[in-house]
């Protein structure tokens, strides 16, 4: 009990003096509040989104298999039914395999109130490959994948709750999907997602025989669990091999198609990575600099209370007990900071998922896993206490050791001008905030370019739903082509409405075209730099004019390009300028295998680029081509408004319902608000750059003006003597600022060029970011020039209030 005595006395005395402190105690809380809460919560979400998106067993040893096409080396593919199940037999590398297509279904049209249900259509070893077993009922059987045995359904906890009220006997239970008889088998449970958020219910794979034999229509995505001992790279290699073997077995349909292998997690972070791991990146430089901040302060701290070190160590005080008595202290302050950082963690997550609207979070894998999680937790405290631990006791060490005599008779006056440490320090804070915060503004910059890809289009006064129709109430092309007219007529008359138009896709909408290929009559084989792959999208008339989509010559679809016309399409810019570069394009004929009735079509006009996707450096060459010549069961209905476009939906909702009343409209909105919402994840990344920007330039400030401080209050004897001797305030003043700004400036230096080679490396993978940009490479110097200048000049007046008369009696 005696040998605790001194340790509880010590830390008595350690909560006394913070007391009497409560400015620096203060300051060192928030430094590490802001420096370790910031870095937790970002982590948090690196964790939730790239690390630990998804909460299946053995999540390293899952990944997805990509069809692959040497032309569009960006772009991963969906593949064909058939080579998925060449694969399945011939593949060694994995110990499952398995498939998944994605279908929207209509729930509930017997009743008079459809619900869209975002579904997924999964081949029955889907969830054994995942490890994932139902929370209630049974997984599809083998069978269950057969024409006939496939009216099964798994549905989502939040389905099973929220419409059927957590019903515990609901396996068994029959419902209408898409107006067929299903059989509920089970729930799969809470929190499971896959393979994109939202999804409502799985049902079976079940592949016609045409299916099984088609190479041609990517129709599938596939998710696989490499065997035990089978690297990623190894799998990859096997996987080449393969699609190597099929390009010449289906030369035809396969000779340009390789195959790709990525970890399943990394699916999403391919887009997300880059500008999360910058936004890392600056919550950790400002983590340096926060400790840089607060091993000033010790420093300082130690600077200023050498006298009363020096009277403990005269009266007999060793210097292990003062050490302990300082880290002490420290180590009080830093559990402080740690609690706080927690406080800001836990803050910083729940004001980044309010701020993500909802329907954009539904669309972004892992944003459930996105929390503060226990191992996060321990780190944030283990970190402060390591500060604490590292930077007391590096100041307990300097504080300890020093000249009794000299101490005693001056109070450690001169001391502060022997530290080389905290020059360093300053300069090091200097430099990342530099680099802080043209990452900051390079991101600002990536996401004005990212918005400026939707500012050709002029989406105001649009409103946007979509339908699709199911395959039993609509079989044939004509019931679809059918159905789309008279929805179009329907809503073209209502009050308001200056154009009705359809469209596979909508710019903003985040969904994927059909991809294809071209053939030029009359050119033979074209190479791959000749003949660009594209995308098809399927439109209706008046589309150009409802977007106010430019057209570059000739004209848009029309009302008489219908099922027996002639076979028409409108081509992007960029497909014309590289297939017919010094020629007009009006007129030629091009063939896209597999496309609606086939055969050759005219292009009767050229459109201006458009981006599909704001992350995508360049607007992807599309084929348009009018939906009454390829009929297609889901469609985006675009209506130009005169008013508020929102006002519109009751009276949509009524003429759908009186042409269907089984269908639901899916994903309503106002077009606009859709790109806006589309980008909001990047705006509120882009805001939290520019939030570690600013505390970068704010804790730099504070650390060159904390130096200075404490340099100006050491040297009043110098200054004195200085200006005895004839110097003026003003030059002892201009000799302080410049001094101080010199170490500023050697941080500035070095920092641009650390922010120059980041910038370098982070414009190949970021879009919009250009390392060379003159306003970030003039305006961030210069920013932080001026910041560090006011934060030598402010602590650096009292130099021109030194009385030398004063200074030299006190000798």
């Amino acid at each position: 009990m005696h040998s605790l005595s001194p340790l509880a006395e010590d830390l008595r005395y350690a909560l006394r003096m913070i007391r009497k402190r409560p400015g620096f105690a203060a300051i060192a809380i928030t430094v590490l509040a802001l420096g370790i809460g910031a870095n937790a919560a970002v982590f948090s979400i690196v964790n939730g989104m790239l690390l630990r998106p998804l909460a299946f067993p053995q999540l390293d040893r899952l990944v997805e298999i990509r069809c692959v096409d040497p032309r569009r080396p960006n772009i991963a593919l969906a593949v064909a039914a058939a080579d998925y199940l060449d694969w399945k037999q011939r593949c060694s590398s994995f110990q499952r395999m398995a498939a998944y297509a994605f279908h929207d279904y209509d729930l509930g049209a017997e009743r008079g109130n459809p619900e869209w249900l975002r579904g997924v259509r999964v081949s029955t070893d889907f969830l054994t490959t995942l490890g994932v077993t139902p929370a209630l009922g049974r997984d599809f059987q083998n069978n269950e994948d057969q024409r006939g045995r496939s009216q099964v359904a798994l549905i989502s906890d939040s389905l099973w709750r929220n419409r059927f009220g957590a019903d515990p006997h609901i396996a068994g239970r029959v419902v209408l999907l898409d107006s067929i008889p299903h059989t509920v088998i089970g729930v799969m449970p809470a929190g499971f997602e896959f393979p994109f958020p939202g999804m409502g219910v799985w049902t079976p794979l079940d592949l016609s025989p045409a299916d099984r034999t088609d190479r041609r229509t990517h129709a599938v995505l596939i998710a696989a669990r490499l065997r035990d001992g089978v690297s990623l790279d190894q799998a990859r290699v096997e996987m080449d091999a393969q699609a190597a073997r099929l390009a010449k077995e289906y030369a035809e349909t396969n000779r340009d198609r390789g195959a790709g292998v990525v970890l399943l997690r990394e699916r999403q972070g391919e887009i997300a990575k880059p500008f999360l791991m910058m936004l890392q990146a600056t919550a950790f430089f400002v983590l340096l600099i926060a400790c840089a901040n607060l091993a000033n302060l010790q420093l300082a701290q130690a600077v200023t209370r050498r006298r009363e070190i020096a009277i403990r160590t005269a009266l007999g005080a060793l210097r292990w007990r003062v050490v302990r008595l300082l880290l002490l202290e420290s180590l009080l302050v830093a559990l402080v900071g740690g609690a706080a950082a927690v406080g800001v963690a836990y803050g910083g997550v729940a004001l980044l998922k309010v701020s993500v609207p909802l329907q954009t979070s539904r669309a972004i894998m892992g944003w459930s896993q996105v929390a503060v999680q226990p191992p996060v937790l321990v780190f944030t405290l283990l970190v402060a206490i390591a500060a604490g631990v590292a930077f007391g006791l590096s100041a307990a060490l300097q504080g300890s050791r020093l000249d009794l005599a000299s101490a005693l008779k001056n109070a450690g006056r001169q001391a502060g001008s022997k530290s080389r440490s905290r020059p360093v320090l300053v300069m090091g804070q200097v430099m990342l905030a530099v680099i802080a915060v043209m990452g900051a503004s390079q991101m600002v910059g990536s996401f004005q370019s990212m918005f400026a890809v939707y500012q050709g289009l002029s989406p105001e006064g649009v409103f946007t739903f979509r339908l699709v129709l199911p395959a039993q109430r609509y079989a044939a092309p004509h019931q679809n082509i059918a159905f789309f007219d008279q929805v179009l007529a329907a809503l073209a008359a209502l009050p308001g409405v200056e154009s009705a138009t359809a469209s596979s896709n909508l710019p903003g909408a985040l969904r994927f075209n059909m991809p294809g290929e071209m053939h030029v009559e009359g050119r033979g084989e074209l190479s791959a730099a000749d003949t660009p792959p594209v995308d098809l999208q399927f439109v209706g008339p008046q589309y150009f004019g409802a977007l106010r989509i430019p057209l570059r010559a000739g004209r848009p679809i029309a009302e008489q390009d219908g099922e027996t016309a002639a076979n028409v399409v409108v081509v992007s810019e960029g497909v014309a300028a590289r297939v017919w570069p010094r020629e007009n394009p009006l007129g030629r004929r091009i063939l896209v295998p597999g496309l609606g009735s086939g055969g050759w079509r005219t292009v009767v006009g050229v459109a201006a680029d458009v981006h599909q996707f704001w992350f995508e450096k360049n607007a992807r060459p599309l084929l348009y081509v009018p939906y009454r010549q390829a009929a297609q069961r889901g469609m985006f209905i675009a209506l130009r408004v005169h008013g508020d476009p929102g006002a519109v939906l009751p009276a949509i909702r009524d003429r759908v319902r009186r042409l269907d009343a089984g269908l639901p409209l899916q994903e309503p909105a106002v077009l606009p608000e859709l790109m806006q919402e589309t980008l909001s994840a990047m705006r509120v990344t882009t805001g939290m750059m520019i939030v570690f920007g600013a505390l970068a330039l704010l804790l730099a400030a504070v650390g060159v003006y904390g130096v200075m401080a404490c340099s100006v209050t050491q040297r009043n004897r110098e200054f004195g003597i200085r200006m005895a001797l004839g110097a003026t305030p003003r030059r002892v003043l201009g000799m302080v600022v410049c001094q101080g700004f010199l170490l500023a400036a050697g941080g500035i230096v070095v920092g641009l060029a650390g922010g120059f080679v980041i910038s370098r490396a982070m414009s190949g993978l970021m879009f919009g970011v250009n390392s060379g940009s003159l306003a970030v490479l003039a305006g961030v110097p210069a920013l932080l020039a001026l910041v560090s200048l006011a934060a030598c000049w402010i602590p650096a007046r009292p130099v021109t209030r030194v009385d030398p008369v004063t200074v030299l009696r006190e000798e």
